[in-house]
């Protein structure tokens, strides 16, 4: 099994030349995590590897409290051409494009790891 990371960052792709989003990815499983998510683990992102490697679905997202987390989730290579054709058709809302796949929900007892930060005050807080 081969894995790669990928941080949600935003941005023009300006240096690169093109669009970063669809720069050939090698790897069976890729993760994708939010940069705004200071609590996020290494040994959390160990186990959902892990989940989405036993799961026979397309990716696999964290499940809190019935919510799903997509900014920290697993993708297996398969669904390259389904992500190319949602950035084609400006699909960048994450819950529709996992729509349009087969995912698996991985229940999560603790959310810690899943927070995340939109304004200076909740980073001061985390």
């Amino acid at each position: 099994m081969t894995c790669s990371g990928w941080v949600l960052a935003g941005g023009a792709s300006r240096r690169v030349g093109r669009d970063k989003a669809l720069l050939p990815t090698n790897a069976e499983w890729n993760i994708l995590v939010a940069c705004d998510m200071p609590h996020v683990t290494g040994a959390f992102l160990k186990e959902l590897i892990e989940a989405a490697e036993a799961s026979n679905s397309d990716c696999l997202v964290p499940e809190t409290g019935g919510k799903l987390d997509p900014l920290c989730d697993v993708y297996h290579r398969q669904v390259a051409p389904a992500a190319k054709s949602a950035i084609h058709c400006k699909l960048f809302k994450m819950q529709d494009f996992i729509s349009t796949l087969r995912p698996s929900h991985w229940p999560v007892p603790d959310a810690r790891p899943l927070d995340n930060v939109n304004t200076p005050s909740e980073w001061t807080a985390k």
